[in-house]
């Protein structure tokens, strides 16, 4: 993890972004949330706990038998639609004034 400041001056360097380095990563620089936060909040109910923990637990060992090198996923006909459409909301956006122009690259 970087400081912003640095971020911004390194996708601001212009000797870099002209030569794709910039465009090799994707960087964010998320919204403060603090502030925002309950500190008082209930804690998370049991039920959800456990099955937040049993998910994990699949997912861990589900991925630590994985034997496929390299995986391939193959989108459903609705998947692919769906990332298209995203897409092209996100290509919108990376236009001049757009909220991600500034990661056009």
């Amino acid at each position: 993890m970087i400081q912003p400041t640095v971020l911004r001056k390194f996708g601001a360097d212009g000797d870099l972004a002209g030569r794709g380095l910039v465009a090799r990563f994707l960087f964010v620089i998320p919204t403060s949330l603090g502030g925002w936060r309950d500190v008082q909040a209930p804690p998370v109910p049991p039920p959800i706990a456990d099955r937040y923990t049993r998910t994990i637990h699949t997912l861990a060992t589900t991925f630590a038998a994985w034997t496929d090198d390299p995986a391939v996923i193959t989108l459903t006909g609705a998947a692919a639609a769906l990332r298209i459409a995203h897409a092209e909301r996100i290509e919108v956006q990376l236009r001049p004034g757009g909220q991600f122009h500034d990661m056009r690259e």
